[in-house]
């Protein structure tokens, strides 16, 4: 019989799958971490221990998950980003004061950049992606891959989920739910199922 080399129960390495939500031990050293990319400096947020940059302004009772990232935008009130979410916004349409606010979350691996807006308790999660001057509000869900952007307008009830893509002027509302993968560029109250 051949000499094998035999591990222990003790001696076995498992692969764990990593808790993007968890919460950081927020010490001040913790806190105190810098870093700088591409000349930009980001600090980690009190509340949350995320990273921040400079060039954001991020209020203090805003959470920002230890492993999201805040490029750019305005976030404020009692918003929530966490997990691997990443918010880059380079501005504002005209009489709007923030890019993502009230009580929005912003999770998973979502995005939200350029001028786009995530308001009231709207959620955007999964690998969803809300950009261009798009805005999500009331109680709106938008998550799997789908991505809003343009002037488009997901708000009240509605939900966008899949591949969807809902771009133009499109307003989604009421209780709609769109789904599948293809495009949307008209308003809609009603469930509709993409095909591309």
């Amino acid at each position: 019989m051949k000499k094998e080399t035999i591990l222990k129960k003790k001696e076995l390495v498992y692969a764990k799958k990593p808790n993007w939500s968890q919460k950081a031990k927020l010490t001040k050293k913790f806190l105190a971490q810098t870093m700088e990319i591409n000349g930009i400096k980001y600090n980690r947020h009190p509340h949350g221990g995320g990273w921040v940059s400079e060039k954001a302004k991020v209020d203090k009772t805003v959470w920002v998950g230890v492993f999201a990232v805040i490029k750019n935008g305005i976030i404020k009130h009692q918003a929530i980003i966490e997990n691997r979410a990443v918010v880059n916004c380079t501005g504002l349409e005209k009489g709007v004061e923030f890019n993502v606010g009230n009580s929005a979350q912003v999770y998973g691996s979502a995005q939200v950049s350029d001028s786009a807006q995530v308001s009231d308790s709207a959620r955007v999660y999964d690998l969803a992606w809300i950009s261009d001057s798009a805005q999500v509000s009331d109680s709106a869900r938008v998550y799997d891959l789908a991505w809003i952007y343009g002037l488009a307008w997901v708000s009240d009830l509605a939900w966008v989920s899949g591949s969807a893509q809902v771009y133009g002027s499109a307003r989604v509302y009421g209780s709609a739910w769109i789904s599948g993968s293809g495009y949307l560029n008209k308003s809609t109250d009603k469930n509709i199922k993409l095909k591309n």
